[in-house]
């Protein structure tokens, strides 16, 4: 078998012998090939079929075999020389998925991505306290506990007032400078006070106060105080003897412990030899005075209102106070001040929580007569000293059996405030309904009472009809609970 390259081929022997044992010698050849079939002229001429292609052409790399007996050849290509690269055939369809190679090093790292969309807001926290008190942000809110105790949110209580009418100062002695006009005034309950030309504490704590005045030119020293309640507390500057044309300014700048309703006033003060003017301005940075809470009592921060047994003299609107009733330590009244109801009756103090004052007799008596008073024995009525002057709701009841000799018979039970007289649209009774029968039961009810000073309310009895024989009573009582009051 033989290897032949190129139109015109030389042999080399490859092996094998003719029948005669001898060496097939094949000399230059020429491979012509067609369609189907080849042809190689040699001494002599072979030919044979064509096999592994449809033809070939010149320069084709090709395989003769030689029988040695003589039959046809076979021709086909064989592995040549690499040629150049064909067109690209069609992607063949997708093989198996190969196993899962192993896990490569871990590579750099990556840049930062895009920030992500915002999450949901918090809950809003506490906002802090401002302490300076001029000039007033507009956002400043003392951060109270809304417990059932405590009062909503406030803003914090500061304000300032300054004076624009004309005002006069005699000589050596203290005049009060009434302000009028407001420059800001923070919360709902007011500071500024100007129907008294001061400044009222709205909760209890540690105030800022800052005061000015300016008087005309005149010869010697004025200078300005600070009053806390009518009273002197702290001076301002003195200035001396101003020069031609210079108005003397006095200045105060200082802290105070206040209470809730303690007001605040300025006074002026000057020894010329006769009266100055004070130096007339509209401008809120003169003849002023501002004050400012710098640190709350802690009923302000969340705790309770303050305990009192007496009412505040000079509450502002919406303060709050637990009242404690008598020398019981456990008896309290949650009241709060309403500037609204002060004004329309004077009983400003309105109740919001509290146990009712009691009292009961449990003896069993009789009525005895027909006109209102206390039962025949067993002792009077159950009473109660109201502790403040107001509109009470007064309950009260008994237990009435009537024994009637006629049709009719009333036993009657009802209140006397005071020195007044009983009203009988206050009372309770018991009606027998035959002249041989009785009626007993335990009727009660709740009526409104105003009394304008501290006064007692008590239960009296009395028979009403006609033929009562026995009228008995037994189980008295009432309650008593503010609804308005004012202080003693």
């Amino acid at each position: 078998m033989s290897e032949y390259f190129g139109d015109e081929f030389q042999a080399t022997k490859r092996g094998g012998t003719d029948e005669n044992d001898q060496e097939v010698v094949v000399g230059k050849l020429v491979v012509t090939a067609g369609q189907n079939w080849a042809k190689v002229d040699s001494q002599p001429a072979l030919w044979g079929p064509l096999i592994g292609g449809d033809g070939l052409e010149p320069g084709t790399k090709v395989v003769i075999g030689i029988a040695q007996t003589g039959e046809p050849f076979v021709i086909w290509p064989a592995s040549g020389t690499q040629g150049p690269a064909g067109p690209q055939g069609p992607v063949g369809p997708v093989g198996p998925q190969g196993p899962e190679g192993e896990i490569g090093p871990e590579g750099p790292e990556g840049d930062v991505g895009p920030a992500g969309a915002a999450g949901p807001a918090g809950p809003v926290g506490p906002t802090a306290v401002w302490l300076d008190p001029d000039p007033p942000p507009t956002h400043d809110y003392l951060w109270v506990d809304t417990d059932e105790n405590a009062p909503s949110p406030i803003p914090i209580p500061r304000a300032k007032v300054y004076r624009t009418a004309a005002l006069n100062f005699a000589n050596g002695g203290w005049t009060k400078v009434p302000f009028d006009t407001t420059a800001y005034d923070t919360t709902t309950m007011p500071l500024a006070d100007l129907t008294n030309g001061r400044i009222v504490a709205t909760v209890p704590g540690v105030y800022d106060v800052f005061a000015e005045v300016s008087m005309a030119v005149g010869a010697n020293a004025r200078t300005i105080a600070l009053y806390k309640n009518g009273a002197h507390h702290t001076y301002g500057t003195a200035a001396t003897a101003a020069a031609a044309g210079v108005a003397g300014i006095s200045v105060l700048a200082t802290s105070i412990q206040l209470n809730a309703g303690d007001y605040l006033e300025i006074y002026a003060w000057q020894n010329s030899g006769g009266v100055l003017a004070m130096s007339a301005s509209t401008f809120e940075g003169n003849n002023y005075l501002a004050v400012g809470l710098r640190s709350a009592d802690l009923w302000v921060l969340g705790a309770s209102p303050p305990v009192v047994t007496v009412l505040p003299a000079n509450p502002i609107d919406g303060q709050e106070v637990y009242f404690r009733v008598g020398a019981s330590p456990s008896q309290k009244w949650h009241l709060r001040y309403s500037a609204a109801y002060a004004a329309l009756d004077g009983y400003g103090w309105e109740f919001f929580g509290g146990s009712p004052l009691v009292a009961r007799n449990d003896g069993i008596s009789s009525i005895p007569s027909a006109v209102y008073g206390d039962a025949a024995t067993g002792g009077a009525g159950p009473s109660i000293a109201l502790p403040l002057p107001g509109i009470w709701d007064i309950e009260h009841g008994a237990y009435i059996a009537v024994v009637s000799t006629a049709a009719g018979g009333f036993g009657i039970a009802s209140l006397q405030m005071g020195a007044a007289a009983v009203n009988e649209n206050d009372a309770v009774y018991v009606r027998s309904a035959t002249a041989t029968g009785g009626e007993a039961t335990n009727p009660s009810r709740k009526v409104r009472m105003t009394t304008a000073v501290a006064a007692t309310v008590a239960q009296k009895y009395r028979l009403g009809g006609t033929g009562q024989a026995t009228t008995a009573i037994a189980n008295r009582w009432i309650n008593a609970t503010p609804w308005r009051v004012k202080p003693v």
